[in-house]
């Protein structure tokens, strides 16, 4: 009886002290996800200069060689396809999941962006 009394005391204002620090911590990440529910997308036109710029990049790893070639090809060709998803969740166009994706979707998904009038 006297171990769960003494636990009791032990335990209780250590738990008390903890919550109250805490409650600052759980109150912010409340705030943050009501903000989560409305989310935004960076402004197409950053998106369009994002795409133009991995398109670039592209062509030169695939025209060149060099060290890690196919590691950095790999590397721009996810990045490409994830603004090319962006891109498409800021205009509400229906799109894949999520890369990587298949030549064919690729290729379905700049079309749908180039026919939405996304120029890059």
């Amino acid at each position: 009886m006297r171990v769960v009394e003494y636990l009791l005391i032990c335990i209780v204002p250590a738990a008390v002290i903890s919550l109250a620090f805490k409650i600052p911590w759980l109150l912010h990440r409340l705030r943050r996800g009501a903000q989560a529910l409305h989310t935004t997308h960076r402004p197409i036109e950053r998106l369009a200069d994002d795409l133009h710029r991995l398109g670039s990049e592209l062509q030169l790893v695939r025209a060149g060689g060099g060290p890690a070639r196919k590691r950095r090809l790999t590397a721009i060709e996810l990045a490409y396809e994830d603004v090319l998803l962006e891109c498409c969740a800021a205009l509400e166009l229906p799109h894949p999941a999520r890369p990587p994706l298949t030549r064919e979707e690729r290729l379905h998904v700049e079309a749908a962006l180039l026919k939405a009038g996304l120029r890059w």
